[in-house]
């Protein structure tokens, strides 16, 4: 079983001919692959998977795909491919939760069949340019209402006079700071999981 572990730093880097380096690109593949594997190695996780480990992984039954989604690595880009695939429209709402089957709704014999034959891919993408993006997009920029909750959290621990039951505004370094301190602790209690507080981003 192997997986297609991608990079996404918001530019697709192409050699002059218009196509990518395949010895290049098999390379970082590899060395990706190892560092996830030593990672996982060294770090506690879990090995029984629930629902909502799984409820980020979209699948396409059609065309044979896994698609891990990970917020703020081109999801909405990759999932409006996806909804083109199956003639689904321009207009549709790509983020509705029921327009994809999400791997848990499987069996697990059906779960392991897909695993096997199946293409599956995820992006990954610099942690701190995925750490601005969702800041500018989530914490000050068009899409606040997703953050509400997180703000509320981060004031209450870092400035609780200032606390606004209506609504609350952080800086950065708050930001980095509440996450890091969550992540750290998903980590340590091996509960570091897609539904975790990184994911959330």
């Amino acid at each position: 079983m192997s997986i297609a572990l991608l990079s996404f730093s918001g530019t697709w880097n192409v050699t002059s001919n218009g196509l990518a380096n395949d010895q290049e690109t098999a390379k970082r593949q590899i060395t990706r692959k190892k560092l996830m594997k030593e990672f996982c190695a060294t770090h506690a996780y879990k090995t029984q998977l629930t629902k909502s480990d799984l409820e980020f992984i979209v699948v396409d039954d059609v065309h044979k795909i896994i698609y891990c989604t990970i917020p703020k690595v081109g999801t909405t880009t990759w999932k409006r491919i996806l909804a083109d695939l199956r003639g689904l429209g321009n207009d549709v709402r790509i983020h509705r939760w029921n327009l994809w089957r999400r791997f848990y709704e499987y069996t697990e014999e059906e779960k392991s069949q897909r695993l096997q034959t199946y293409f599956k891919f995820l992006f990954v993408r610099e942690p701190l340019a995925r750490l601005v993006s969702a800041f500018k997009d989530k914490f000050v920029g068009w899409d606040l209402a997703v953050s509400k909750r997180a703000r509320a959290s981060m004031v209450k621990a870092y400035r609780p006079q200032d606390f606004n039951p209506d609504d609350n505004r952080v800086n950065f370094s708050e930001f980095v700071q509440y996450f890091s301190q969550k992540m750290s602790k998903e980590i340590s209690t091996g509960n570091n999981t897609n539904s975790s507080a990184i994911h959330a981003l």
